[in-house]
């Protein structure tokens, strides 16, 4: 992003890290409220802001950001008025590249899984946060600098509590509750109850719903009450800091916590809490370095890779394209077309009643997931694939395509349907007159095998050339070819082999150029080919005892060679006899922490030899599994 432009209030001031006050709300056309603005971005090779120019009338600000050399650590930003070095505002780091200083943090300290647990607030007291053991935040205790107040939030799946005490140990002035409701990917209302107010229980505690309304990266832009009134209504730049903000101040709710992306802003820090990281929205920056690595991108601390207006990054490890309304309308319509199609086929092929039913409820499942559109799609090509719609295939790549593709592919055009080649062969046919050479291709989907080598999409064609119609096909030369997103050869392989052959000889092809494969447990094929066994990174017996409702046949599995599973065993029992002997000779998986496992899941990695790039995807997958998990609860 270059530039962006936008409306904002005429008393704001170069955001920092402390909040936009909520201003009782003025006409939209006030002239003595609003202004216009423009800002401009100047980027570095690797996606580090440079600059951030903000024109506005009576508002014009630039923040210069400074960086460590050959890294992307921020040293230092421009305070107001700053022109050039020595910047004031300057930032500290541990070995981890974990932020343990701002400029309105004196320290901040981090835990064994680089998660932010303390904040000394410089003169304003301290604040703690506290995680479970899949990383899920659970408590935010804040005290100030006296002693004399103490608040506490303590998070409980969709449920909240907060309090405030004048010391630690005493009963509470004040107890609000919080419930979140929402409809399976977003939230759409929090209910906050007034529990107790001024050291004593409220008489009847009255529910009040809070409906919050998000923009396309679901922002809660506007808060309506019971009767549809506005509490509150809030606009944003964009990287998240507030532009416009009013409220209706005889409302009595608390004050407004989840908002940009739908996330919580923490009113002690000024930071958003995303998941696995904390977010400067002032400085469009994370306060630590990506925890899977350069999965998202070589700069571990660049929010969104610069575009924060088409993407988002709810989990702090991966941005994602929100999961739009338009987005879910256009799944149903591919949905509904593709079963149009599966049922024209049950008339022909009774398989495909089985393979119709599997298809939707895998659809179902995507549908209530968050970003859940490109999941889908890719389930989609890899079902085309093997019932021969060529043409949705290799034209439906990526998400960023779907929009302007959908109105031609929503027919998907299906090719001649083949079941007797094999679950993932398809057939089309070229005849010329008699005596002339004749020519098949077959397609297979193959991005089973050879997805963990390349990290994209691949497929396989088979061609197969006879000197004349009629003769025997046995006969016939064959070549099979892997390529990549429908343009780069991969490898190729001359075959001689009868049809009914020809989906074993391509995997075959497949398999010499096969790394690592990585897929959903359930989904990897059995028997499999070559011997190959699945490999569950993290081990399924300490997802089931620290997550009951894990599912090992839903986790994300490594399909890879008998040899390199085998080499991970040695790992693991030398490891678990560490473990017993340090438990007191009985293991128990209850006190093996999340960071042990993960130790251990590289440990087997790097025995097997699994490349960086799998391993980065397989993580992220873990994350995507045990947040569900978690908001299943």
């Amino acid at each position: 992003m270059s530039a962006s432009s936008g409306r904002e209030l005429r008393s704001l001031t170069q955001p920092v890290d402390t909040d936009l006050a909520f201003s009782p709300q003025p006409h939209a056309d006030d002239p003595a409220a609003l202004r216009r603005y423009e800002e401009t971005y100047a980027w570095d090779a690797v996606g580090n802001i440079v600059e951030l120019r903000h024109v506005a009338s009576g508002g014009n600000f630039t923040r210069r950001y400074a960086y460590a050399p050959g890294g992307n650590r921020l040293l230092r930003n421009s305070a107001p008025g700053e022109a050039a070095e020595p910047f004031s505002h300057s930032y500290s780091y541990d070995e981890h590249g974990n932020m343990t200083s701002m400029p309105h943090l004196a320290a901040m300290a981090w835990d064994h899984a680089d998660r932010l647990q303390h904040c000394d607030l410089g003169g304003g007291g301290e604040v703690w946060f506290v995680y479970d053991a899949s990383g899920a935040r659970v408590r935010k205790v804040q005290r100030n600098a006296s002693g004399s107040r103490v608040r506490e939030r303590v998070y409980l799946g969709e449920f909240e509590l907060y309090r405030e005490r004048a010391a630690n140990d005493v009963a509470p002035e004040l107890e609000r509750q919080t419930l979140h409701v929402g409809d399976g990917t977003r939230r759409l209302c929090l209910v906050e109850t007034l529990t107790v107010d001024d050291g004593e229980p409220v008489a009847a505690p009255v529910s009040v719903p809070r409906f919050q309304h998000g923009n396309h990266l679901d922002s809660a832009s506007l808060e309506l009450d019971g009767d549809a009134a506005v509490i509150s209504y809030e606009e944003f730049h964009p990287f998240g800091t507030t532009s416009y903000a009013a409220n209706d101040s005889a409302v009595e709710v608390s004050a407004k916590r989840y908002r940009y992306i739908g996330k919580e802003r923490d009113e002690e820090t000024g930071l958003y809490h995303l998941g696995a990281r904390y977010y400067a929205a002032w400085l469009g920056r994370w306060t630590a370095a990506d925890p899977t690595g350069l999965a998202d991108g070589v700069n571990r601390y660049a929010y969104c890779r610069g575009s924060p207006v088409t993407l988002r990054d709810t989990s702090g490890s991966a941005a994602e394209t929100p999961g739009l309304v338009v987005e879910r309308a256009l799944l149903q319509a591919r949905h509904t077309a593709i079963e149009a199609q599966l049922l024209a086929l049950d008339a022909r092929d009774a398989a495909a009643t089985a393979s119709r039913r599997q298809f939707s409820e895998a659809m179902a499942r995507q549908r209530i997931e968050v970003g859940g559109l490109q999941a889908a799609v890719q389930l989609q090509r890899r079902y085309t694939a093997s019932r021969g719609w060529l043409d949705t295939v290799t034209r439906m790549p990526t998400l960023t395509e779907l929009g302007d593709a959908i109105a031609e592919d929503i027919a998907l055009r299906p090719f001649a349907y083949a079941p007797g080649i094999g679950p993932a062969i398809a057939a089309t046919h070229h005849t010329h007159d008699a005596g002339d050479a004749w020519s098949r291709r077959q397609y297979l989907e193959a991005s089973g095998h050879v997805a963990g080598a390349l990290g994209e999409a691949a497929l396989a064609y088979l061609d197969i050339a006879a000197p004349a119609a009629g003769v025997a096909e046995h006969g016939a030369e064959r070549v099979i070819t892997l390529f990549s997103n429908g343009k780069k050869v991969v490898r190729s392989a001359a075959v001689r082999t009868a049809e009914g052959n020809a989906s074993r000889e391509a995997e075959r092809v497949a398999a010499e150029g096969e790394a690592f494969r990585l897929a959903r447990h359930g989904d990897h094929p059995s028997p499999r080919p070559g011997g190959a066994q699945s490999h569950h990174g993290v081990m399924s017996a300490w997802m089931k005892k620290h997550h009951p409702a894990y599912n090992p046949d839903e986790a994300p599995a490594i399909l890879m060679s008998a040899e390199a599973h085998a080499r991970t065993f040695g790992v693991y029992n030398r490891w678990r006899a560490e473990m017993k002997a340090e438990m007191g000779g009985v293991f128990d998986w209850a006190k093996v922490s999340e960071d042990q496992m993960r130790r251990l899941s590289e440990k087997m990695f790097d025995a097997a030899g699994v490349p960086r790039q799998v391993r980065a995807d397989y993580w992220r997958w873990f994350e995507r599994m045990k947040g569900a998990l978690h908001r299943g609860r």
